[in-house]
């Protein structure tokens, strides 16, 4: 039963190459075997009926390709649906990224905030010390202390 398919379609498909213009190699003859099974069928199995209208398949569609044709387009589509997987992997992954990314921008902006509040509490304790030490009548520049003028110059 396979090879009457097989005789069939490859019939069919030696028959349209024959017809077709443009040069080109003949297409591959068929086997003995195959000749002996359309010889059988006849010619309206593998042709259609003379003047009638198709209703079933047209030429070139998947019912005329060979069998490694089909493995090999679905092989194709497995390998096609893998990299739109795989696409889709990465795209998560670069999302993900970029939410980390963003995450670490707000850390660095708090940590900056956090050493500016820092920076503002010691230039307020040598602001209070100057004021002790002056009360005192600690002259300030003897100590070698430096002032918020002097801090803020090396920002």
């Amino acid at each position: 039963m396979f090879e009457k398919k097989s005789a069939i379609s490859d019939a069919s498909f030696v028959r349209r190459e024959a017809k077709k213009t443009g040069g080109g190699n003949p297409p591959n003859r068929l086997t003995p075997l195959q000749n002996k099974v359309v010889g059988i069928i006849g010619d309206t199995q593998i042709d259609g009926i003379a003047g009638g209208i198709d209703t079933c398949q047209a030429a070139g569609s998947p019912m005329d390709q060979s069998t490694d044709e089909i493995e090999s387009m679905s092989e194709t589509e497995s390998l096609v649906e893998i990299e739109r997987e795989r696409l889709g992997v990465e795209k998560d992954r670069l999302k993900i990224e970029q939410e980390r990314l963003a995450t670490e921008k707000q850390r660095l902006e708090i940590e900056r905030k956090s050493l500016l509040i820092k920076e503002q509490k010691y230039q307020l304790y040598l602001t209070k010390l100057n004021l002790s030490l002056q009360q005192m009548g600690i002259s300030v520049n003897s100590l070698n202390v430096p002032t918020s003028s002097d801090t803020s110059s090396t920002q």
